[in-house]
C-alpha cells in the first residue's frame, strides 16, 4: 500500500492552527504503562503528541512518513525524530512501552501495521490512539461548518474520513481494550485562527487542487457575521475519541 500524503503541501497550517492535547492524557497514558523508557509516536506529525511523552518517558521516538511534516517538528532532547512509515518502523523486537498513534490511525495499512505493532511492543505493552472532529464554538458557527464539512466538501473526503466521523468505533483495532476516561482539547482563538483550522484540513485541499480556487470564500462572509468581530476571541473544543489496547 503506497504512502497517502494527504498532508506535506500544507504543514505549516497543519503545525500553526491544529489544537494541542491536554497534558492529562500523556500523564494518564504514561500511568497505565509498567515501565516509560521507550514511547513511540507513530505519525508524529509535527511532534506535538511527541512533547507530550517527552514529559513521562525517557525516550520518544518520533516517526513520521513526510519529511515536510517532521520539517515543521521542534527538537527535544528526549525525542529523536525519524522517516519512517507506520508499517515499517525500524525498532527493535519489544523495545516499546507505548505506542501512540494521535489522530492518523486510518490512513495506514491495517494488515501491515498492526503486526508491526505485536512486534515491537513489549508484552503489557500498550497502543494508544485517537482523533477528534470538528470544533465546537456555539450553535450558529458549529451549523455553518457542519453545513460546509457534508456540503461543500462532499466528494473530496476519502474512505477512511468516515472512521473519524463515526468517532473511530468501527475502526480496525484487534487488542484487548482498557477502558479509558474522556478528554477534551480547548483553544482561544480569533477569526483567523477559524479560518485556518479549517483550511487545514485534508478535503480543502484536495478541492484547491481540483478546482484552483479556496472553498472557504463560499462560507467566509457567513462565517465571518455569526463570529462578530474578527478580533474577537472564541473558545474552540473538540472531544478527544480515545481507543487503548494491550499487548498480552
Amino acid at each position: 500500500m503506497k504512502f497517502q500524503d494527504h498532508f506535506s503541501r500544507h504543514a505549516s497550517i497543519y503545525q500553526k492552527f491544529r489544537p494541542h492535547y491536554p497534558p492529562e492524557l500523556f500523564a494518564y497514558l504514561a500511568g497505565l504503562c509498567e515501565n516509560q523508557m521507550l514511547a513511540w509516536d507513530c505519525g508524529t506529525g509535527n511532534g506535538q503528541a511527541a512533547w507530550g511523552l517527552s514529559t513521562h518517558f525517557q525516550n520518544v521516538i518520533a516517526s513520521d512518513p513526510s519529511q515536510a511534516q517532521i520539517d515543521q517538528a521542534r527538537a527535544h532532547p528526549r525525542i529523536t525524530y525519524r522517516l519512517a512509515s507506520a508499517e515499517e518502523s525500524g525498532l527493535k523486537n519489544q523495545s516499546v512501552d507505548l505506542i501512540c498513534i494521535a489522530q492518523p490511525l486510518h490512513w495506514v495499512d491495517f494488515n501491515r501495521f498492526y503486526p508491526e505493532a505485536q512486534r515491537i511492543l513489549k508484552k503489557g505493552g500498550l497502543i494508544s490512539t485517537w482523533t477528534y472532529g470538528l470544533p465546537r464554538l456555539n450553535e450558529e458557527l458549529d451549523q455553518i461548518i457542519q453545513s460546509f464539512h457534508d456540503e461543500s466538501l462532499k466528494g473530496f473526503w476519502r474512505d477512511e474520513n468516515e472512521f473519524v466521523s463515526r468517532s473511530y468505533p468501527t475502526i480496525p483495532f484487534p487488542f484487548p481494550e482498557i477502558p479509558s476516561p474522556n478528554f477534551q482539547m480547548k483553544k482561544e482563538g480569533n477569526f483567523e485562527d477559524l479560518l485556518g483550522l479549517i483550511e487545514s484540513i485534508s478535503a480543502v485541499q484536495r478541492y484547491k487542487e481540483a478546482y484552483g480556487r479556496n472553498p472557504l470564500f463560499k462560507i467566509r462572509t457567513e462565517l465571518l457575521h455569526a463570529w462578530g468581530a474578527s478580533e474577537k476571541k472564541r473558545t474552540f473544543s473538540w472531544d478527544i475519541h480515545l481507543l487503548i489496547g494491550i499487548n498480552l
